[in-house]
């Protein structure tokens, strides 16, 4: 808050989406930074909601939809989340061990940054997201910011991805979905 921006807490959020599909800018030329520096993961838009409100409730800041994309046609809201790169702990990517259906455990494969590398892994993988959220209010010079004038950026730093597999039925969510008509 005033160009500072604060570490709240870890969230684990489960029935997300992260999509290891490399990214292209408007030219067709991939994104470097994209699986290095960030990806996107898509969060239930009901969970979402709640996020924002118990941000709300606890600080009293509106949380902005800055960043986010929300397709209400697939009930997900798209968060660019950031990863750290080395040297910093690179954030863990686990697959499920479907061997020993009667336990839920995991195994890790990598960092997401190795797996967003691998072409077998360039899928978008539907699991449990572990969290590091911030949030940021830029403020104004000379002038604290207020609750009532500002509103809060929400951040969100992947620590671990929990993944179940690929979600064969997901496309990545668009800035601007729209419904399909029924065909007449």
């Amino acid at each position: 808050i005033n160009h500072e921006t604060y570490n709240m807490d870890y969230i684990a959020i489960d029935n997300v989406y992260f999509d290891l599909n490399p990214k292209y800018d408007g030219e067709g030329k991939q994104i470097k930074d994209y699986g290095h520096s960030w990806i996107y993961v898509y969060v239930p838009d009901e969970v979402m909601s709640r996020v924002k409100q118990y941000f709300y409730t606890g600080t009293g800041w509106s949380p902005s939809d800055e960043g986010l994309a929300d397709d209400r046609n697939a009930e997900l809201v798209s968060i660019p989340a950031k990863i750290y790169p080395a040297p910093n702990p690179e954030p863990s990517f686990w697959t499920r061990d479907v061997e020993d259906r009667a336990n839920l455990s995991f195994t890790r494969v990598g960092s997401v940054q190795s797996v967003a590398k691998d072409a077998d892994y360039q899928k978008i993988h539907r699991g449990i997201g572990v969290f590091a959220m911030s949030a940021d209010v830029p403020g104004r010079e000379n002038r604290k910011p207020t609750p009532d004038y500002e509103d809060a950026q929400l951040m969100f730093t992947l620590i671990s991805a929990r993944t179940f597999g690929p979600a064969v039925a997901v496309a990545p969510v668009v800035y601007a979905p729209r419904l399909r008509s029924p065909a007449s």
